[in-house]
Formats: C-alpha cells, structure tokens, sequence
C-alpha cells in the first residue's frame, strides 16, 4: 500500500490505462494528472480540465477527454492534443466510448433540445451509423457497453412539464440506435452510470442506494441499501464481474458480491473521506481518492 499526494483538491475520478500501469486522476481546480505506474512517479498534467470521465485507447498509449467545445486526444507521451472530435453540426454535451474506441455516442443540443448520434471508427475518421430524432429536452450520462453493443442513457419521461420532473433509463443497440428498453430511475440527480464487464448488469447509485438494473430487461432495479447509511460517492467494478468496489462519505471502500450483495471485504483508509475509486485491468491493483487529495493505491488479493 502506498499513498500518493495530489494536493489539496478532491479527486473526482480515477482510471488505470489497459496495461495496468498508469494512473490517471482528475482533479478539482487541477484537471487530469497522471501518476505514472500505479503512483510510482511525481504527478503530471495532462489536462487542464476536470473530467467525470477519461477514455484510454486499447494500447494505452493516448487519451480521449472532453475539451471546451470538442473531444480531445492526447498523446500521454508527448501531450500533444489534437481534435477527436466527429463531424457533428450541434453542439457536443457529452460522449461516450467503447473500450476498444471503435464505437463513439455523442450527446448534442442545448438545455431545450437534443440529439444522440452513433458513430463506428473507419480509416478516415468516424462514420455515422444512426441519429436520433430530435427531442425536447436533452439526454443525460449515455454509457456504452464495454463491447460497444448497447448504448444506455437517462431520458426525460414523456411528461416534460411535469414538476418533480420524471425520469427514466433507455437503452438502445449502438449498432442500429434501436430503442430496446426502459428503466425505472425516480431521481433528479445523475451520478455515475456503468455497465458491469460481462455487460450483464447496469448500475447506479443515488445517495445511500445502489441501484442494479439486469441488462437486457432492465425495468424494475434491484436496491442495495449501503450497510453504514452513508451516501455513495463512487463505483467500480473488478474485471470478473464477481465484485464491486464503493466509496461512501467515510475512509472505507466495500467491496460487495454482486450476485448476493452483501459486502465480502472492507478497506479502511485514513486519508479522508474517499469520494473516487478504480481497479486496474488486470484486477490486480486498486486506487481510491479524497476529498483531501490523497490516492491510496493498494495490491488487490480476492
């Protein structure tokens, strides 16, 4: 276990590139920094923008991040940045990626509107397969799939002038942007949204909740209470899909069984209250930040 210094600031995401290696944080007022291997090296800028979420390349060699106006790739070796972005004509609000960065969703349009458009990688840039029509308000946090093959997103229910506004969860084939389901979500609120790596479910967390849909039937979520009633501040699951890891507003990281949810192993770190957490690849290392700006980074044996 060894712990890495990243100042003051929260850490509000953290991601291990394909190899295992490296280790990138996104940072309030500081941006993306990267750690070099696993936290061995002295912090590096590689943005100047906080991210939600970052995206490797398979060969973990470049960086897919969200710029001022455009996707960005940066070369992690010589920090060049260059525009990733598709030749969309609407403004971009968000995206996202499969793992093998051959499928792109983005998110256009403004507070009143908007579109999602599905984009495969070719030769020559990226080649739109599908477009939404346009809605009436916009579409919030779509997530693809590791594999790229379906795209979930949250999407106002039909009653847009209803007060407290209605929410649901669609999915769609990212090959064709077919709708395919619809999810119960009653909240306001969009934290982070994942699929699990065997793509068999689909979770969220919502103050002291989880929420676990079953993909592909989404519908009704199975709730999972956290056991010390603390609100979760992040998610991330081990490369089997046997384990989840959560933070709360606390110094400990649980890891729960994601058949039975109930928690297996608790780790208990005192760097304050943990608000991040990540699994490298190969589910042999784990990270998780604070609210102080520490990063503990520790050898994983389950």
């Amino acid at each position: 276990m060894r712990v890495v210094s990243a100042g003051k600031q929260k850490i509000y995401s953290l991601g291990f590139a394909p190899n295992s290696c490296e280790l990138l944080a996104s940072i309030r007022r500081r941006g993306v920094v990267s750690f070099g291997p696993a936290g061995s090296e002295p912090p590096r800028s590689i943005s100047p923008l906080t991210q939600l979420q970052f995206y490797f390349t398979p060969d973990g060699e470049s960086l897919f991040l969200h710029g001022r106006q455009d996707i960005r790739k940066v070369d992690l070796a010589t920090l060049a940045d260059s525009s990733a972005s598709p030749p969309a004509q609407r403004p971009l609000y968000q995206f996202t990626l499969s793992s093998d960065c051959a499928r792109l969703v983005t998110s256009h349009g403004t507070y009143n509107g908007g579109q999602l458009i599905g984009w495969r990688a070719s030769n020559s840039g990226w080649e739109e397969d599908w477009i939404t029509p346009e809605i009436s308000m916009r579409t919030y946090t779509p997530t693809l799939s590791p594999t790229g093959d379906r795209l979930a997103y949250v999407a106002e229910a039909p009653q847009p002038r209803a007060y407290p506004r209605l929410f649901v969860i669609k999915t769609r084939s990212a090959l064709t942007g077919e709708e395919e389901a619809t999810g119960e979500y009653h909240y306001a609120s969009y934290n982070h949204f994942l699929f699990s790596p065997d793509e068999q479910q689909f979770i969220a967390y919502h103050k002291p909740a989880l929420l676990v849909w079953s993909v592909p039937e989404m519908g009704k979520p199975r709730i999972v209470r956290n056991d010390n009633l603390r609100h979760f501040t992040d998610v991330a699951y081990h490369p089997t899909s046997r384990y989840l890891f959560s933070t709360s507003n606390d110094a400990t990281v649980v890891v729960w069984d994601t058949q039975s949810w109930e928690p297996v192993k608790r780790f208990t770190w005192k760097i304050g209250s943990l608000k991040s957490v990540a699994i490298a690849p190969d589910g042999t290392v784990a990270a998780a930040g604070s609210e102080k700006g520490e990063i503990v980074v520790w050898d994983l044996d389950l």
